[in-house]
């Protein structure tokens, strides 16, 4: 089940110019001027900041526009995504990619459980890395951490694109792990993430978000950042990665629905990429201290000690913005949107990820009538439902 990550180039090629209010791109020789429609690169949040967070303590929260791309207000200028691309790697590093609400806090608390480490849970490319390779602000009483003092393996999360990993990786054949979500669920918890989070935008109401995230089903990353998706959006953060994984380096592709369904599987696969054997006995214990609910319960009991109170960030107007927590069940999406907007999700994104189906193919255990897999919610057109199996692999 092990994929294999290969890091290609410079930031998808792109060098940025300047266009008036907008911003274009040249690829290779030719200038596309792929963004340069937008109004502004940079796009006000329209709802008051948790408390504690965003603009009373001076930290971004408008999103801006760098190569192309949508960004959540943490990420600054190209400036520190080009220094988290320069990074110094190990060979043992472990990073961990999804696209936001993926399931990344549950899958990173897996990979420290597995290799019986601990380590900083806070998308990398969030940090100043351009002000050097330290952590902003995550070393002991608060002061900076320098990135090489961290204890190997470091297990790094980030949400940035394929392109934008350190370019190191390659070179030294760290592991990557890769989380997929079902596209409707995904859409649904970023929605109520954006209800508090100060770093991206509060949309008026879950229809213009949904319209928005929809609109990160294209393939082209112009189209999709001009319709308001984050990242290139959903469908192309996806498929770079499993193109990267098919090109032939170290990457395993996970999806968070497999593992709700089929844990003990799950892990087990995980656990072997990343080098460790676990008994029955050990696996029990990843799972139990790695679910949803645990990590959960340890977070709210981390704030009462912290703040004297329980509240959640994606309380409004409360708690910390270091951990977003949603549900972290499947099928939410489903009931959450209107059926339109369920169908056009599906037809969108069953359209966009045809030729990957068995990377979002879920497999929870055989139901009493003996009939085996079922398939993610979504539907591919003009096919039957993604039931390739969890022993699918991509050739």
């Amino acid at each position: 089940q092990a994929q294999h990550l290969v890091a290609r180039g410079s930031c998808l090629g792109f060098v940025m110019v300047e266009a008036g209010k907008g911003v274009s791109h040249k690829q290779g020789a030719t200038d596309c001027g792929c963004v340069a429609g937008l109004k502004s690169t940079v796009s006000p949040k329209t709802a008051k900041p948790a408390s504690g967070t965003g603009k009373d303590k001076g930290l971004p929260t408008d999103s801006k526009v760098l190569h192309g791309i949508k960004w959540p207000a943490l990420v600054r200028s190209e400036a520190q995504l080009a220094a988290f691309r320069a990074l110094p790697c190990r060979a043992d590093d472990v990073f961990v990619a999804t696209y936001p609400k993926c399931g990344i806090h549950e899958v990173h608390k897996l990979c420290q459980l597995i290799l019986k480490v601990e380590s900083l849970m806070f998308p990398a490319e969030f940090n100043k890395w351009e002000e050097g390779p330290v952590w902003t602000g995550k070393g002991a009483g608060k002061g900076d951490l320098p990135h090489a003092d961290i204890p190997a393996p470091r297990i790094v999360a980030t949400h940035v694109p394929v392109d934008f990993l350190p370019s190191e990786i390659a070179k030294l054949g760290c592991r990557v792990v890769y989380v997929v979500r079902e596209p409707k669920d995904v859409l649904v918890s970023y929605y109520h993430d954006s209800q508090s989070n100060p770093f991206i935008e509060t949309p008026p109401t879950l229809e213009a978000f949904a319209e928005a995230f929809i609109a990160g089903a294209s393939l082209d990353v112009e189209t999709s950042t001009k319709g308001g998706a984050y990242l290139g959006g959903y469908a192309t953060h996806v498929l770079q990665y499993v193109k990267a994984a098919r090109a032939g380096g170290k990457i395993y592709l996970m999806s968070y629905d497999r593992l709700l369904e089929n844990p003990h599987t799950e892990i087990a696969g995980l656990a072997k990429f990343l080098g460790a054997d676990l008994d029955a006995e050990g696996l029990e214990a990843v799972r139990s201290q790695g679910s949803f609910a645990s990590m959960q319960a340890l977070a709210t009991k981390k704030e009462e000690d912290e703040t004297g109170s329980g509240a959640f960030a994606n309380q409004k107007d409360e708690g910390s913005p270091q951990i977003q927590w949603g549900k972290g069940e499947r099928g939410y999406g489903e009931k959450t949107l209107g059926a339109e907007q369920a169908r056009r999700a599906d037809e969108a994104f069953g359209a966009a990820f045809a030729s990957i189906s068995d990377v979002f193919a879920t497999v929870p255990a055989q139901d009493n009538a003996g009939r085996g897999w079922f398939s993610c919610s979504f539907r591919i057109p003009g096919s039957i439902p993604c039931c390739s199996g969890r022993d699918a692999s991509l050739k």
